[in-house]
């Protein structure tokens, strides 16, 4: 660009002829910035899916929705997501709304099938079920269990 100011005098062919050139280099400058690694990638993709599940967990979600999320084909964001997180996103989504699930227990007053709502699970009898399966303890047991002084537990 200097160079073109400096010799304002000459040809527009050649001028513009330089300012090509000086685009072209700055288009280069621009696309030589290096790419994001596959593993930076995969990350990202993790995060989103993870972001995804953390607002969405209390919807009907499906794991094809969380994969659409993040613009990734079903079986390859599974494969993908157990390989850098060490579970299926079936059993992640489970584990985080049961956590959700036991601080809402713990938390409040609210009923079992409110708190099965809010969680995702339309059917209180489903809830329960799959509270059970994954503590061991139905809802009500585990909220009278680890009620605190000041709470009562509300059916």
């Amino acid at each position: 660009m200097q160079h073109i100011v400096d010799h304002r005098d000459l040809s527009p062919i050649y001028l513009i002829g330089h300012l090509y050139l000086f685009l072209d280099a700055l288009i280069c400058s621009i696309t030589d910035s290096p790419k994001p690694s596959a593993s930076g990638l995969r990350d990202f993709y993790i995060r989103e899916a993870i972001s995804f599940i953390e607002k969405n967990y209390c919807n009907d979600i499906s794991i094809e929705d969380i994969a659409d999320s993040c613009g990734l084909n079903r079986s390859y964001f599974g494969k993908l997501f157990k390989k850098e997180i060490g579970q299926s996103p079936q059993s992640f989504l489970m584990t985080y709304r049961m956590i959700k699930a036991t601080d809402m227990l713990t938390q409040t007053g609210l009923s079992i099938a409110e708190i099965g709502q809010l969680v995702g699970y339309e059917n209180q009898m489903h809830f329960s079920r799959a509270f059970k399966k994954y503590y061991g303890l139905s809802p009500l047991q585990w909220r009278n269990s680890h009620k605190t002084g000041t709470q009562s537990a509300r059916r």
